[in-house]
Parts: structure tokens; sequence; C-alpha cells
């Protein structure tokens, strides 16, 4: 049975995967959200690598252990809507 702080850390790692999973296969159809992605993780791009596929977000840092992501302000929007999307609320 895990501990509270086990069960933490292993949902924020399972978060943090299901993020790296969902930005590479995202990037060729949306390619200026998900190199926000990799900004705020502060990798670089053998992220997109299909050789690290299955690597973890850890095996990408060049020192996990120091490795600092850049602070995610409030309400920051990765995939910003479409000019065609936004004419409702504009009229």
């Amino acid at each position: 049975m895990l501990f509270r702080s086990e069960l933490r850390a292993q949902v924020l790692s399972d978060t943090f995967h299901m993020v790296k999973t969902a930005a590479e296969l995202m990037h060729p159809i949306a390619p200026e959200g998900t190199e926000m992605i990799l900004e705020y993780l502060n990798l670089d791009e053998s992220f997109w690598s299909w050789d690290n596929i299955f690597k973890t977000l850890y095996d990408l840092m060049p020192d996990p252990e120091n490795h600092d992501l850049k602070f995610l302000e409030p309400r920051v929007d990765f995939f910003e809507k479409h000019q065609s999307q936004l004419k409702d609320f504009q009229e």
C-alpha cells in the first residue's frame, strides 16, 4: 500500500508522462502550443524524437536533481483559439 506522499509522487509522475505523450502526439497538428509545453518543461528539441518516445521526462533532463521548470502563470493558454472561433465573441 502506498503512503500519501508516495501516492502523490506517483500521481505527479504519471501526469507528467501523460502530458509528454499527449504533446508528442499533438506536435504535428498543433506545433505552437506543444512547443510552449516544451518551453515550460525546460527541455531541448530531443523531446520530439521518436527515439525518445518511451523515455521518461527524467531521462530527457541532463541533471534531473537540479532541473528547473518554467513558472506557469495562471490562465496561460497553450492552444489559442483560431480567429474563426472568436467571431461569435467579437460581435
